[in-house]
């Protein structure tokens, strides 16, 4: 009966799903699979059927924040605010399995955020046009706030595995393709919509094919390839008339205790107003685990290099195109036993205090990779919105420069280098208690690119520092509460609050310091798995 339930459930999801694909009015992904009973079909197959739900709402506080504008008169302060966010997110999935036979395994994943997004405020700024997390003024029921993340089936054989349709794109620890599931308990504030893609892929462990099942233990080399159509990610959304696709190939040993993999991209996509990017990315990520004494330890890594061309930034020794040449990436130390839980993070975001010659090479992690709680996700990215407004005042341009709405970082890490230390105890089985400090600076000296531009080269902060380089120390509290209610539900809440103490960077042409600034996070989520 149970099974029959999730069956129907499935059913009816995959026929209103269908009518809301052909539209292209939503979009979506999951990765978190519900248990489910197993049901023996005879003849070495069996089939299992699982969904999982998950109604959350996120409240979020920003004490007020200084800021840089044009003019001495022009208002210099953003008020405090407070935001609202809800994101209904269903999941499904469908798998026959055969034991022994030539094709092993027959799935479809279907998953959705549905009234996804910022929907309420205490603050309406226009300052803030251009930074993505605002509400777009279009309430939860419009087609902007459902996503369509996962649709796609795979068939999986002996010699290897083919899927196709509709899913999310990530790969190593996401500082660049980022499947934004909540599964990381050591990193404070809350994921969003993530990176998702319609994709054809193939992937093989080739010594499966003269050893069978024991590859996968003893020799799990794997080969990958795959052809992306863009959907949605940090750079473009089909919804904005942006078009693109990805042309990948991996290669990886992932083993129970030992992952590395390399992934190659070639990236091409062309924005609404015909402009193109063309860039290769190389990434490698690595990830190993033992115990010792008690101790689970984990060490793990991930680098990724972009270089290519792009039209959607100019400058003005090239008004044509300019060349992308960025680096980035963290590296990790986690540690826990029995209560308690740690992690060690360092993270490079490569920096650019020349943004008007011929290189980009300013780097930005995906948003939903997160790293503190103001910082990166709150201050920079409204600072950095404020930058993208600066530059399209139409009081100083008559048409605004290309690429001006590229400049907000979203939210993410960028042109960075950064420790974070964490620590955790759970004195219950349900309860995580969470510290963290933050240390960031940049690599080299911090550029607005408005008042850079300004200023005639010399690279100067959003208020009108000169070559400064500290970002400044954050200090991160959380505190996460989980209660099974039974029938495959439970409640999640969670506080969690920071202070950052700006560095140098966020000072003022005459040397004033800007005062700390405060992130207060209330979320509740209501969860199920069947």
């Amino acid at each position: 009966m149970v099974t029959y339930i999730r069956f129907v459930m499935f059913a009816t999801m995959l026929v209103g799903t269908l009518g809301v694909f052909c539209a292209d009015s939503v979009k979506a992904d999951q990765n978190r699979e519900a248990s489910t009973e197993v049901l023996d079909l005879g003849g070495g197959w069996s089939f299992d059927i699982g969904a999982s739900a998950q109604e959350r709402v996120t409240v979020s506080y920003l004490s007020s924040l200084l800021i840089g504008r044009p003019l001495p008169d022009d208002r210099s302060q953003l008020e405090p605010a407070t935001n609202v966010e809800n994101r209904l997110r269903l999941g499904e999935y469908l798998t026959f399995r055969h034991r022994t036979g030539f094709f092993r395994e027959f799935k479809i994943d279907l998953q959705l955020d549905l009234f996804s997004g910022s929907f309420a405020k205490t603050l309406d700024d226009e300052l803030l046009r251009y930074d993505p997390v605002q509400p777009d003024g279009k309430g939860l029921f419009a087609n902007t706030h459902h996503h369509l993340r996962k649709l796609s089936g795979e068939v999986t054989t002996m010699i290897g595995r083919i899927s196709g349709g509709r899913t999310t794109n990530s790969w190593g620890l996401g500082i660049l393709a980022q499947n934004a599931e909540d599964d990381d308990p050591l990193q404070f504030g809350f994921k969003r919509t993530g990176h998702y893609v319609t994709r054809l892929s193939f992937a093989t462990v080739p010594a499966a094919w003269f050893m069978g099942d024991r590859a996968l233990a003893d020799a799990p080399l794997t080969i990958g390839f795959a052809y992306d159509w863009l959907v949605r990610d940090d750079r473009m959304s089909v919804d904005d008339g942006d078009s693109g696709n990805n042309i990948i190939a991996t290669l990886g040993w992932f083993a129970k205790d030992l992952r590395l993999g390399f992934f190659g991209v070639r990236r091409t996509q062309e924005n609404d107003d015909g402009l193109t990017t063309k860039a290769w990315v190389a990434d490698i990520y690595g990830m190993g685990r033992f115990e010792l004494d008690g101790w689970r330890i984990q060490l793990a890594t991930e680098w990724a290099f972009v270089f290519g061309e792009t039209e959607t930034f100019r400058s003005y020794a090239n008004p044509d195109s300019v060349d992308i040449r960025q680096l980035g990436g963290v590296v990790r130390f986690d540690v826990a036993k029995e209560l308690f839980l740690a992690r060690l993070e360092g993270g490079y975001a490569g920096g650019d205090s020349r943004p008007s010659d011929d290189t980009l090479y300013a780097m930005t992690f995906a948003s939903d990779y997160r790293v503190g709680l103001v910082l990166f996700p709150e201050v920079l990215r409204r600072t950095t919105a404020v930058a993208a407004y600066n530059a399209q005042d139409p009081r100083f341009t008559g048409e605004p420069p290309v690429g001006f709405d590229d400049i907000p970082s979203r939210g993410g890490v960028t042109q960075a280098m950064y420790i974070n230390a964490v620590v955790g105890i759970q004195p219950m089985s349900n309860l995580t208690v969470l510290a963290g400090a933050l240390f960031a600076r940049t690599p080299e000296d911090a550029v607005d690119v408005y008042r850079t531009n300004l200023a005639g080269g010399t690279p100067t902060g959003p208020r009108g520092a000169v070559s400064e380089t500290s970002l400044g120390v954050e200090l991160d509290m959380a505190i996460r509460y989980r209660q099974p209610l039974g029938a495959g539900l439970s409640l999640m809440g969670q506080f969690a609050g920071g202070v950052l103490f700006p560095g140098g960077v966020f000072d003022d042409a005459e040397g004033n310091a800007a005062p700390a600034v405060g992130v207060a996070v209330g979320q509740f989520a209501v969860e199920g798995a069947w």
